[in-house]
């Protein structure tokens, strides 16, 4: 029939599968991928496999999900890590447990938390597990940025972690 017009396709939502779902929710807890996956239900031969898999997929939905919510590149760096990088606080100075004077100073710490998720939750990071005995090796892993040489990392020893200590670019103690 000539006259007869189809009605528009709705796009289709992707969903994620209940056994994705069940992968995120067991993620954070589980002490790795393969342990996650097995948990929510993946097979249990090649279970490190299936959980990349599983993650590789989830990815795919992400990008969609996240501009759906208003919550691409740009609209984060404009509503959320430009006014993070303006974030001040007052440091309060005492004596004799009276406040005798007040400074408003940059807060390092939120801007720097600010920038080092959102690098995470674009995969900006990389980690590699090379040298478990003598510390952590940390690469970060931008696209625009030239190669470097690997004798430029920074290795912390596990003597310097969790005690407070920020390392310089050395290893040693500042």
């Amino acid at each position: 029939m000539p006259g007869k017009q189809r009605k528009p396709l709705k796009k289709k939502r992707a969903k994620l599968t209940h056994r994705q779902a069940r992968f995120l929710k067991e993620l954070p807890n589980a002490s790795s991928r393969a342990d996650a996956a097995r948990k929510a239900g993946y097979t249990t031969h090649r279970a490190d496999q299936a959980g990349y898999q599983a993650l590789k997929q989830i990815e795919g939905q992400m990008n969609g999900l996240l501009e759906r919510h208003d919550l691409t590149d740009d609209a984060v760096i404009e509503k959320y890590l430009v006014p993070l990088m303006n974030a001040k606080e007052t440091k309060f100075f005492a004596h004799e447990g009276k406040v005798v004077s007040t400074r408003e100073v940059k807060a390092w710490g939120p801007r720097a938390k600010g920038l080092d998720t959102f690098s995470m939750i674009r995969g900006w990071y990389k980690q590699e597990a090379e040298n478990v005995a003598t510390g952590v090796t940390v690469i970060i892993n931008a696209a625009n940025r030239p190669p470097r040489d690997p004798s430029e990392r920074i290795i912390v020893p596990p003597a310097l972690l969790g005690n407070g200590i920020p390392p310089n670019g050395n290893g040693e103690p500042t």
